[in-house]
């Protein structure tokens, strides 16, 4: 059986320029991943850049108040407590009034978010950071669960304690409230170290 030298080239030619082609698209598709991928890390860094910095800004104002109510309280249990003072601690509707140490009408009125972070998380995306990132951003989320669980734990003790309905424990209430205040407060000042630790790993990296 003879072979046309002719059509045998045809056929090669064909069979490579389909391999070729096969090959092209299969590279194409990859790229659109990758660039897919990319584009999802990147929007996925600046939610989390955006989401850490107002956080941070949220921390800031809490620090204030904090502060304050830290401040007060122990400056009334070295002056000592009157029966007027007293009086003045427990005349609101719910009992003991942390207010009255207080300019500000709240004591967390903004919850710190982490919505960026867990999307990120959910969609596995987190796995596309640099370790440096993944490391700093992780740091200060863990802290700022810390800030958030403290906060839950100190509205718990004026809300639901029983010594702070009671007027007769008026002195434990507010040496338990100081020291609730100093950690609150300490854990806070660590919280925004980490903010700033994070955000810092994350703009070295936009500026390289």
């Amino acid at each position: 059986m003879r072979f046309n030298s002719k059509r045998i080239s045809t056929i090669v030619f064909e069979s490579v320029l389909i391999i070729f082609s096969v090959l092209l698209a299969l590279f194409l598709s990859e790229l659109r991943n990758i660039q897919k991928e990319e584009a999802l890390k990147e929007k996925a860094l600046l939610n989390i850049r955006s989401e850490l910095a107002n956080n941070q800004l949220i921390l800031g104002d809490r620090l204030k108040t904090h502060i304050e109510i830290r401040d007060n309280v122990r400056d009334l249990l070295k002056s000592g407590i009157t029966p007027i003072i007293t009086d003045s601690l427990f005349s609101g509707e719910l009992g003991f009034d942390i207010f009255y140490f207080t300019s500000s009408g709240s004591i967390a009125p903004e919850l710190l978010k982490d919505a960026a972070w867990n999307a990120a998380q959910n969609a596995n995306i987190i796995s596309t950071f640099p370790y440096e990132i993944i490391l700093a951003v992780s740091n200060a989320y863990d802290s700022q669960n810390l800030v958030e669980f403290r906060i839950i734990e100190l509205v718990k003790f004026i809300l639901t304690d029983r010594e702070t309905l009671d007027k007769d424990q008026i002195n434990k209430t507010l040496i338990i409230l100081r020291d609730y205040f100093s950690e609150l407060v300490a854990n806070e000042e660590y919280l925004n170290i980490q903010y700033e630790l994070a955000l810092e790993e994350m703009d070295k990296r936009t500026d390289e």
